[in-house]
């Protein structure tokens, strides 16, 4: 593990006043154990080693949509009463999301299967009342059934995004309360947490999740991983007990470590045969093209959340706190007995971005804490902290569900109720149209994935005499879009398609066909615009491949080898990538 600097830097100061120092390196963030601990392999009188099998080869890109349900008596998510708070969940799925802790899912894919990073909606709904099945039932008295008709209620109403055939949804409801499903022959009786393979009322298929009170110490992710992993790859964890089958988290929950203030539970890899709970992706790599290869800057630190912009990445550290590299300038921070070090500019946050002069932070609760920037001309100070600009609370009094930056530096996001909202230099908020899935800034413009398909509805919105003029892109008449890849710091962007023939469309220029891929990026560089790794069409899984998209459209002869391995891409002006650290393999993290 590489140390966070403060802890490293006290080492070094203490080698320097003693004869004889040892400066442990112990992770308080998340590890790799080998006794697997859950419900049906926890019997210590037995050698249970666990396996799991492999999935059914399917290609996902992951989507989580959060639903809140409270009673009418009682509107603890409404009053902000109950604990975790409506912000704080919001928080902790964009934690999951935005960091390596899902990085593991990618081994079982298979050899022809691919699961990509997750995403988290823009939508968040609240429901207030009975369940729509007339059960009457609260949250203290609900049933499995109720769950189900809880999200096909929203599916139906349409604020939440609707399933779509080869899509990869999971709807997860959220009960402020420590009561579990009553009804005994059911599939979740007395149990804090749970997912199932649903069907909406169109008969499309789609993962149900609930979680209450008890499991929000690390349920979430629980119930996330074994959503993606064994229900839709259809994965299954045998050899516990003899014949007793079971899913990647039931096999490790009581294994549990805080990352960014939230739970993180510990799930099931084959690859290391151990349960494990990643702590980081590896150190920055940059490629600025032309021949010049793939370099780790000076002073590099282990990152979580990561995103490019602003001439450079923004990132958190395994100290959760927010660091920034500048393309000019490399890390911000100090010089100290002889080194250079990164240090950080300011405290955690459920996501960051970055674009123009500007770093933007959302706390981990997204309704009571307000979104932060900092210039980025500032450098770094000691007290840097101190240097944040607080921006008002969005129109709506809702939580945000998501954030970008502009290469103009206006702050944009997304609201509970899809709606998105931009905050020019200056202010005020202002209202762009919506509601959205997804919101990514790509230059100065926004682009809106406000219907996923088929038929993908994508809103194209440019700032312009300080107001948003607004328009659409029709040429994805048959796709369905999971997700859109841009950057405020390129003018490149792509639609990733879901399903078997899916991929990635190069936008730019046109409906370039690309090749699927467990992550992609856009980039500004000399020889590259787009960038993958793990794709079918190539032999190492890990590898990345760049191409740049005029004049063949990235078709797939004109992929070329960077020679770099990587967890995770990141968009923005100069090709970036987190290092693998253990080399070639089924999946790299740090543990």
């Amino acid at each position: 593990m590489v140390l966070p600097n403060t802890h490293a830097r006290l080492c070094l100061m203490s080698a320097a006043v003693c004869a004889i120092c040892l400066c442990m390196a112990s992770s308080a963030y998340g590890y790799k154990v080998y006794n697997p601990c859950g419900l049906y392999c926890n019997d210590l009188t037995h050698d249970w080693e666990p396996s799991a099998g492999p999935g059914n080869g399917k290609i996902q890109h992951p989507e989580l949509v959060l639903i809140f349900w409270q009673d009418t008596t009682n509107e603890l998510w409404t009053y902000n009463t109950n604990s975790p708070t409506m912000g704080q969940y919001i928080g902790w799925a964009k934690t999951l999301a935005n960091s390596q802790w899902s990085s593991g899912f990618s081994q079982y894919g298979g050899s022809n299967g691919q699961i990509s990073r997750l995403r988290v909606s823009a939508y968040a709904p609240l429901f207030t009342g009975y369940p729509p099945n007339g059960t009457y039932h609260t949250t203290l008295t609900y049933e499995w059934a109720d769950i189900k008709s809880i999200i096909n209620y929203e599916i139906d109403q349409g604020v939440v995004p609707q399933p779509k055939a080869n899509d990869d949804v999971l709807y997860a409801v959220l009960v402020p309360s420590n009561a579990s499903p009553k009804d005994k022959n059911g599939p979740c009786y007395e149990v804090q947490g749970c997912n199932q393979p649903s069907l909406s009322n169109e008969s499309v298929p789609y993962v149900g999740i609930y979680v209450n009170n008890i499991a929000s110490t690390g349920g979430l992710g629980h119930e996330i991983a074994e959503g993606i992993v064994d229900d839709w790859e259809g994965v299954i964890v045998s050899n516990c007990h003899g014949a007793v089958s079971t899913q990647i988290g039931d096999v490790c929950e009581c294994w549990v470590s805080s990352q960014n203030g939230f739970g993180m539970e510990a799930y099931w890899s084959q690859y290391d045969n151990a349960c494990v709970i990643p702590e980081s992706w590896g150190p920055l790599y940059v490629s600025s093209g032309q021949g010049t290869g793939w370099s780790e800057p000076n002073a590099s630190i282990p990152m979580r959340q990561a995103a490019g912009g602003a001439a450079g990445v923004v990132a958190t550290s395994v100290d959760d706190q927010v660091y920034f590299y500048s393309d000019a300038n490399g890390w911000l921070g100090e010089w100290f007995y002889g080194h250079w070090w990164a240090e950080p500019l300011g405290p955690r946050a459920a996501e960051i971005a970055a674009g123009g002069g500007v770093i933007a932070r959302l706390p981990t609760d997204t309704w009571a804490g307000q979104i932060q920037t900092y210039a980025v001309s500032q450098g770094w100070s000691r007290n840097s902290y101190n240097e944040w600009t607080t921006l008002p609370l969005i129109p709506s009094d809702l939580p945000v569900t998501s954030m970008t930056v502009t290469d103009q530096s206006i702050v944009a996001v997304t609201d509970s109720a899809g709606q998105p909202w931009a905050y020019p230099p200056g202010g005020p908020w202002a209202s762009v149209r919506g509601p959205v899935d997804q919101l990514v800034a790509s230059e100065s413009n926004l682009l809106l994935l406000e219907n996923e398909g088929p038929g993908a509805t994508i809103g194209i919105c440019e700032w312009s005499y300080s107001q948003w003029s607004c328009g659409g892109l029709t040429y994805l008449q048959n796709a369905t879009v999971t997700s859109i890849v841009a950057s405020t710091d390129a003018p490149y962007y792509g639609f990733v398609k879901s399903g078997p023939s899916g991929g990635m469309d190069a936008a730019w220029w046109s409906q370039g066909y690309i090749t699927q891929s467990i992550d992609f990026a856009v980039s500004n560089g000399y020889e590259a615009n787009y960038l993958l790794i793990h794709g079918n069409m190539f032999s190492d899984r890990l590898e990345a491949y760049a191409c740049y998209s005029y004049p063949n459209d990235c078709a797939g002869n004109a992929w070329e080898n960077t020679n770099g391995y990587f967890g995770r891409l990141i968009s923005g002006t100069e090709m970036y990538g987190t290092g693998c650290v253990s080399g070639i393999g089924e999946w790299c993290a740090n543990y």
